[in-house]
């Protein structure tokens, strides 16, 4: 029999004996699935479910029911397999060749490809009937008796051990990086699969022609580019090269993961391959940057580890697309004891939604700053590319790309060079493709690449029902600059194609397409997708949780046609049916979402996400003001056990705490009764405080925690219902911290020191309580010392949250304790806050209500920040390197408001008195 692992690694079992199997051909057994053996590349079909599961997803097919609910998988199977029946000799394990459905498919393809025979096929039987061995030899099937291990001995015998030898071997070879080709001629299956999914920088194509007019056109750069240095330098590139420079120059220093986060249009991309180039450049060890659309592959990263010089760094963009495989590929290099060095890039919230375990040094790509903006200009007068910008003198420049660099940097260069409106640009390249079949395949092409994925080109062709041929001669006449192809798999010969660029693919798709057209095209991309290819995989599941692109379809009938078509594409997949639930949600169809959501909590039971969403959709009902009370609360407590349900599976999941506070939140608005109110407010600010405790991210419980103060002060019945509650329950943590916070808004400062003194005399060790209590001290005029020992009697856990550590080195700060303070802001930066956490100013002195201000001067000044001091105090930092609409100079006398964040001091703004001498 076959087993399979989750990575597809094939073993063959044969009398209680394990061998690995290692064979240059496709292997049909008798189940239905697909995968593949990492180490040798050899597709293993199934054509009736597989023994072994992958958690539960595969099952063998026994019932008239199973082969109708897997009608759709096995067509794909039977597509896949046709497209290699034509080249490759098959060989059959565990099959006796009388399935009627299997006959009829290999006829179908014999019948397909007359004159020509196909390649001669083989099966392994430890005993056959001699008629039937004839039979079967007509039609080019060959038996061979015995078992797997009989085979294999007796193929070492005759011709030793096997190797993988494509036909277009030679043809695979002349693509080989010099310094790899005599590891590909020892093993080419392993390194033309490396070479598939990664890109060797070390010795990337650097000599050839920069594609300068489509870079700054919105394509990403090719190597060449980058090499010559035509993109121009980020801040934050640097800075990061600085980091590695560090890391790679200390032979002790531990191997790190990095990730780099920022917005769309960005220029991640850019970024993450100057700063690989940069490794190559200083002969520092092998750089390996992974190809668009592929996941990292365990077997790669081994082989990588083991026959590529130390250190081995990995650059991974949209890192959120692959972030299990990323975490094993990091502990397959750990287990090499190898130095390697992990470079990620991808969008924040992409990367927040993953909910990745992987712990990475956090770097935000930040908008332009004033350096970035000359560099900027600098690049593009350097390549003749300014523009509409041409006439103006650079200061106008300047203040032209200033007034525009908060938008995307794609969108800000496109618009100021060609002087309209970046979505009105594209729009005018897609009119302007008069042959209406390339517009269609550029809109099909956009379709996908608008949720990162490729487009396989024999996929267009189904979809579209044209010619392969035909279709690169319209890419070629019509679409040259437009689309670009990709070549996923040199090997097999599997091209894709994309759009230059995500946004430029949203844009086409929002602004060109009808909602008709989009609909035909998007359920033309799901009938012809195959689920047998990675990257069809890869579109479908982006598709399917696409909530933008789904919702531009045309009304109900169409999402729910859509979804419809996915669940029979993949029957047992309990995501599809989520995110159905998700756009029956967002219909407000909330019973019907309901039993979809139910559905794939059967299909996976102990599943958060699903719990969670269930708990979403209960929400909804019970908050619903259509729903009657009586059966609301039925719903607020299902929801609520769904969301604890979640939260039991995963503590440190913060949606699902930021969910159930929501639902106290939004059940306290619906009720009327104060006490109630304040009881669910009060629930609501203890699950944010569990959640603080305990979650990775706690962004959105910052948001939490402001919506229950704004709900506390909808009315002054509050402070009264608050009251009552501390008289009931006068030793209450939760209810005093709320009542403190509410008087201390209120600007009832001295009611404020006396009910949460209170509450840290009975609770020291609550930071909540210890926090409020020192910034209503400090709003008494309390000397700050007396802040500093209230902040130090819950320091233990306070210091977990990047808000109390910013709070306590403020403090310490403002009473001249630096070393303390600056012990608090080293502390925190251990701690690995996410950058919006760490970077968020969360104390800002106000001595009795005013507003501090101190002066000092410009103690340095860098590109897009600047430092500055005052007497007795240690440098703040300055996220802009202008003030007044002046650049800084160091030595200039200025005034500034301090804050304070888990990084350190910050000035909040930043005054020009004078110049410096």
């Amino acid at each position: 029999m076959f087993t399979t692992n989750y990575d597809g690694a094939v073993e063959a079992c044969y009398e209680s004996q394990v061998e690995p199997l290692q064979l240059p051909v496709p292997i049909a057994s008798n189940s239905e699935a697909r995968s593949w053996d990492p180490r040798f590349e050899v597709p293993i079909i199934h054509l009736h479910g597989s023994l072994a599961s992958d958690a539960g997803k595969e099952t063998i097919l026994l019932t008239e029911n199973d082969y109708a609910t897997f009608r759709a998988k096995r067509e794909m199977l039977f597509d896949y397999f046709r497209l290699m029946f034509s080249t490759n000799p098959v060989l059959y394990v565990g099959y006796s060749h009388r399935d009627a459905n299997w006959k009829m498919i290999v006829q179908e393809l014999v019948n397909q490809y007359l004159p020509s025979a196909p390649p001669p096929a083989y099966r392994i039987a430890p005993s056959t009937p001699a008629a039937e061995i004839e039979l079967l030899a007509t039609r080019g099937i060959e038996t061979v008796p015995g078992g797997l291990s009989e085979f294999r001995g007796a193929v070492e015998t005759s011709i030793g051990a096997l190797r993988v030898e494509p036909h277009n071997l030679s043809a695979i070879e002349r693509s080989v990086p010099s310094d790899l080709v005599h590891a590909f001629r020892e093993n080419p299956a392993a390194v033309a699969r490396l070479l598939n999914s990664w890109t060797y920088v070390n010795q990337a194509d650097f000599a050839s022609a920069p594609n300068t007019d489509r870079f700054f056109k919105g394509d990403q750069p090719n190597w060449s580019l980058i090499g010559q240095g035509i993109n121009f330098q980020r801040d934050l590139e640097q800075q990061l090269v600085d980091n590695l420079l560090d890391w790679a120059t200390d032979p002790d220093a531990k191997d790190q993961i990095d990730i780099v986060l920022g917005p769309a249009g960005y220029g991640t991309t850019t970024l993450l391959m100057a700063v690989a180039a940069w490794f190559v450049r200083n002969k520092i060890g092998s750089t390996l940057f992974l190809r668009p659309g592929v996941k990292p592959l365990p077997s790669d990263i081994e082989y990588a580890a083991t026959r590529l010089a130390e250190p081995v760094i990995l650059f991974i963009d949209n890192a959120a697309d692959c972030p299990d495989e990323v975490r094993v590929a990091i502990d397959v290099l750990r287990a090499a004891k190898v130095r390697h060095r992990v470079v990620m890039g991808e969008r924040l919230n992409e990367w927040r939604q993953r909910h990745s375990p992987i712990v990475a040094n956090e770097y935000s790509l930040e908008p332009l700053s004033d350096d970035e903006i000359d560099r900027l200009l600098a690049a593009l007068g350097a390549s003749n590319a300014l523009g509409r910008l041409a006439d103006l003198s650079p200061e106008l420049r300047v203040a032209a790309v200033r007034e525009k660099h908060q938008k995307e940097l794609l969108v800000a260069m496109r618009e100021l060079t060609e002087g309209r409106a970046f979505d009105a640009i594209i729009e005018d390249e897609f009119r302007g493709v008069v042959d209406p079949a390339a517009q269609r395949l550029y809109a099909f092409v956009c379709a996908f690449s608008r949720t990162r994925s490729l487009a396989r080109d024999q996929l267009c062709a189904d979809a579209l029902d044209i010619n392969v041929i035909d279709m690169y001669e319209t890419l070629r006449d019509s679409l040259e600059g437009l689309a670009v192809w990709e070549t996923v798999d040199e090997a097999r010969g599997i091209e894709a194609l994309r759009a230059r660029h995500q946004v430029i693919a949203d844009i086409v798709w929002d602004r060109c397409l009808s909602p008709t057209e989009r609909e035909d095209l998007l359920l033309r991309a799901l009938a012809a997708v195959n689920l047998a290819f990675g990257i069809d995989a890869k579109a479908f599941e982006a598709w399917t949780r696409d909530e933008d692109g789904i919702d531009t379809l045309s009304g109900l009938e169409a999402k729910t046609r859509f979804f419809e078509d996915a669940c029979r594409k993949d029957p047992h997949n309990p995501y599809v049916r989520q995110h159905y639930a998700r756009m029956l949600r967002r219909e407000q169809r909330y019973e019907l979402a309901l039993a979809e959501i139910d559905s794939a909590i059967e299909l996976s039971p102990r599943n958060r996400i699903l719990s969670h969403t269930r708990g979403v959709i209960l929400r909804n009902l019970a908050t619903n003001e259509h729903t009657s009370i009586e059966v609301a609360r039925r719903r607020l407590a299902q929801a609520e056990s769904s969301f604890k349900a979640a939260i039991a599976q995963n503590a440190r999941d913060e949606y699902s705490y930021q969910s159930l506070a929501e639902l106290y939140i939004e059940w306290a608005a619906r009720i009327t009764q104060e006490s109630e109110i304040v009881a669910y407010l009060a629930k609501a600010q203890e699950v944010v405080h569990e959640g603080l405790q305990s979650a990775r991210n706690r962004e959105g419980l910052y948001l939490v925690s402001a919506k229950i103060q704004r709900a506390l002060g909808d009315t002054p019945m509050r402070l009264k219902a608050l009251r009552q509650a501390l008289e009931t329950a006068p030793t209450s943590a939760i209810v005093r911290y709320l009542l403190g916070k509410l008087l201390l808004n209120e600007e009832s400062v001295a009611e404020a020191v006396e009910v949460l003194h209170e509450g840290v005399r009975l609770h020291p060790d609550d930071p909540n309580l210890c926090m409020t209590y020192a910034l209503a001290l400090h709003a008494a005029g309390r000397p700050y010392s007396e802040s500093v020992a209230a902040l130090n009697l819950a320091r233990t856990r306070g210091v977990r949250d990047p808000a109390y550590a910013a709070t306590l080195g403020g403090f310490l700060v403002m009473d001249e304790a630096l070393d303390e303070a600056k012990a608090v802001f080293a502390d925190a930066d251990r701690r690995g806050f996410g950058v919006g956490e760490a970077s968020r100013i969360a104390f800002v002195p106000k001595p009795m209500g005013s507003q501090l201000v101190l002066g000092g001067r410009v103690a340095k000044v860098g590109p897009g920040f600047a430092f500055v001091n005052s007497p007795g105090m240690p440098d703040f930092y300055f996220r802009m390197s202008r003030a007044n609409g002046m650049r800084l100079v160091k030595g200039q006398k200025c005034s500034f408001i301090p804050g304070f964040s888990s990084r350190g001091p910050s000035a909040v703004q930043v005054e020009i008195i004078e110049n410096a001498n």
